[in-house]
């Protein structure tokens, strides 16, 4: 199982704003077969086409403000989504107020360290029960940096039957100082789904 700390978000987040990410939100960076993407989607909704994986295309409903950056390579498929003022695209020492990474791949991933205390609250994806790990860490300054994942190890398994013995993870990681962001894109992540 792979572990990610914050500063591996923030470090790729600084990576975009230095190779020009676009300030304009966009239904879909990733590239992909363009026959297969949805246009004209409600302000909000985005998808999130898989390339590397034998998951389906997902849709999600953002926050306004948000955007979304396809970074997957070989094996993976991997989303992140961000507000196009997040400090951390500009400043190598800010913390970002709040960040979501959607990873479909076939390492199980974590967020947690080995001896982080957590809290968990039940959440629903689809059909699928799983659950929220929430806890805090040290930011810059006096500021805790909130994180929530799921780390959902049989989700494609058990939601997808022609998947049930594809050996296919799905990570959801949410971090950022501010509390409001980190809750909306918690609701954000529920919102998942395999229609427009």
């Amino acid at each position: 199982m792979v572990a990610y700390r914050p500063g591996f978000f923030v470090a790729l987040l600084l990576l975009w704003g230095a190779a020009g990410c676009s300030d304009k939100p966009s239904h879909n960076e990733a590239p992909h077969d363009t026959a297969k993407l949805v246009k004209n989607l409600p302000s909000g909704r985005f998808q999130l086409p898989t390339k590397h994986t034998p998951a389906p295309d997902f849709w999600i409903e953002l926050p306004p403000g948000y955007q979304v950056k396809f970074v997957g390579r070989l094996p993976s498929d991997e989303f992140y989504i961000f507000r196009s003022d997040d400090p951390t695209l500009t400043d190598s020492n800010a913390t970002s107020p709040g960040f979501l990474r959607i990873y479909m791949g076939t390492v199980a991933q974590t967020g947690l360290g080995k001896n982080t205390q957590f809290t968990e609250t039940g959440a629903q994806l689809m059909s699928y029960r799983t659950r929220w790990r929430e806890w805090k860490e040290s930011a810059e300054g006096e500021k805790k940096f909130y994180v929530a994942e799921i780390a959902a190890q049989d989700f494609f398994q058990s939601t997808f039957p022609d998947l049930k013995k594809t050996p296919l993870f799905l990570h959801i990681y949410i971090g950022g100082t501010d509390t409001t962001q980190v809750a909306a894109l918690m609701a954000a992540a529920a919102t998942l789904a395999t229609t427009p």
